[in-house]
């Protein structure tokens, strides 16, 4: 969303916000030293879905990690091209599927997550962390609480279902996860996933002020 306010910190499992040091390290907000290329393809992982994806691959110097992330409900990889562009740029691999679940007449964000694995999986596996925004947060969510090989999930204002299925996938959750979420909206649903960050054995939230979903 629109950031137009400073970030504060909320408590989650084990961690709860920053470490108080004063040392400055690189801004990676701002673009990496690494070119970036794009990328596309298609895989298909049964269930009759087959993805569609962009991947986003650092020229060099790459880190041997790589980022599947998942657009939100109604949305598509293009929404997420300038995350996608900005991580290969610290030396990242990121990938953004075309999510087969994601629309007004298939929503199964469940299922996303699982594809989310599976398309991990088709591209050779190895250390991977999901990533998501909105709908999507929930589904890297449920992906990482599947998936042996990942590292840790990242989610962007994500929402929880009205099944609360990332509240009930915390609890098997062994890797860190980082939450940034937006104030309190209908388009967050109110900010409903906060609970399940907190749930989470290791986690970290920051909550942008003034900041639209």
């Amino acid at each position: 969303g629109e950031d137009r306010g400073a970030p504060q910190h909320l408590h989650g499992g084990d961690a709860g916000g920053g470490t108080g040091g004063s040392e400055i390290g690189p801004d990676y907000g701002r673009a990496g030293s690494l070119s970036v290329s794009t990328s596309t393809g298609s895989a298909s992982i049964g269930g009759g879905c087959t993805l569609d994806y962009t991947t986003f691959t650092p020229a060099s110097g790459a880190l041997g990690v790589r980022v599947v992330m998942a657009h939100g409900f109604l949305r598509s990889p293009t929404n997420m091209a300038d995350w996608g562009s900005l991580l290969a740029s610290w030396g990242f691999e990121v990938v953004t599927p075309a999510l087969c679940h994601s629309s007004i007449l298939d929503t199964d964000h469940v299922q996303n997550g699982a594809d989310m694995v599976s398309l991990n999986a088709a591209l050779g596996g190895g250390d991977v962390i999901y990533m998501g925004q909105s709908a999507g947060g929930l589904s890297a969510f449920l992906a990482g609480a599947d998936d042996a090989q990942a590292l840790g999930v990242v989610g962007l204002d994500a929402t929880d279902d009205l099944f609360a299925a990332g509240a009930a996938a915390a609890s098997s959750l062994s890797v860190p996860v980082f939450g940034i979420v937006g104030e309190s909206s209908t388009c967050n649903s109110s900010g409903n996933f906060v609970a399940a960050l907190q749930a989470a054995a290791d986690s970290s939230i920051i909550r942008v002020v003034e900041s639209e979903h």
